[in-house]
């Protein structure tokens, strides 16, 4: 009998600006932020972003540190935030110091077409800085949201000598439309209606949600949906349930990253779900009678009897 060849497409994804990088612990006067969140430092978009505005957060804590004038802030698409603004980056406005006191955290407005990676520049060395357009597909890009202001240290801000400037922590907008890779499958097993399927980590993905069905046999006709237990791609598998015993399942995963990026399917691996029915099970299958436990053949009640009155003889 032929028995019909089911693709899975397992999907290792997260909601759209799900993928986030956290810090434990602020020692930074000044931090910016997500609105929400004081740990989150990370936002990953793709192409929805590109005609809109997105706010970050930013907040002075004075028990962690002196400010002593404005803070300037901007957009950059260097490898890290400098000390201070440079010619290339974009201007994000200030927060005056007098204010400080009274308005120690607030929101800025950021547009995404405008930050520098999405606008063809000519540097102040002279050379030219090509855009990626926002809203292109197969890219990556970095852009960081900086701040700095002046800062006394441990003498204060009477001595003007002495004062630095202090860098906020910064905060980066990541453009990602690059797709992950397709997932390596290491392992898979079948047992009773399940399947579990090991593949190699991959830092793109987020967790395992979702698993689709399509009849292979015939040309690839969908087929009815099947639930893969929800785990975090950490893990390194998901497990399918609701298998029958007795099919082949033909078994693919792709990854979905944090900015809604769907990879290739990995290769097919293919399993067959088998009852499992244990020792007695398999014992009874091949033709055992006895049913474990204390039961007693009947073949043995003679003797038994015969044991059992000669107790009985020797006790009187």
């Amino acid at each position: 009998m032929v028995r019909p060849i089911l693709l899975f497409a397992a999907l290792l994804a997260g909601a759209a600006f799900a993928q986030t990088s956290t810090t434990t612990v602020n020692t930074n006067p000044l931090i910016i932020r997500t609105q929400t969140s004081d740990l989150v430092d990370t936002q990953v978009f793709g192409p929805e972003l590109c005609g809109t505005s997105y706010s970050v957060r930013w907040k002075y804590q004075a028990s962690l540190g002196q400010l002593c004038g404005d803070i300037t802030f901007w957009a950059t698409d260097a490898s890290s935030c400098g000390a201070e603004q440079g010619p290339d980056d974009l201007a994000l406005g200030t927060a005056t110091l007098l204010s400080l006191s009274a308005i120690p955290s607030a929101n800025i407005p950021v547009k995404i077409a405008e930050l520098p990676g999405f606008v063809n520049r000519t540097l102040s060395d002279g050379g030219v800085a090509a855009a990626v357009e926002c809203g292109a597909a197969d890219k990556y890009k970095v852009h960081r949201v900086c701040a700095s202001a002046l800062s006394g240290g441990l003498t204060g801000c009477l001595y003007q000598t002495n004062q630095t400037k202090l860098k906020a922590s910064e905060f980066k907008l990541i453009y990602d439309t690059q797709p992950p890779t397709a997932p390596v499958v290491t392992n898979a097993a079948a047992t009773n209606g399940e399947a579990t399927i090991s593949f190699e980590l991959n830092s793109d993905a987020t967790n395992a949600q979702t698993v689709t069905v399509a009849l292979g046999g015939d040309g690839g006709v969908d087929g009815a949906p099947i639930t893969g237990e929800a785990l975090t791609a950490s893990t390194g598998a998901i497990r399918v349930t609701g298998l029958s015993n007795n099919a082949d399942y033909s078994i693919q995963v792709r990854f979905i990253d944090g900015a809604g990026n769907v990879g290739p399917l990995s290769d097919a691996v293919v399993v067959t779900p088998i009852k499992t029915i244990g020792f007695w099970g398999d014992y009874r299958a091949r033709g055992g009678t006895d049913e474990g436990g204390c039961s007693v053949g009947w073949g043995l009640m003679p003797a038994l009897a015969a044991l059992w009155f000669m107790k009985r003889r020797m006790s009187r």
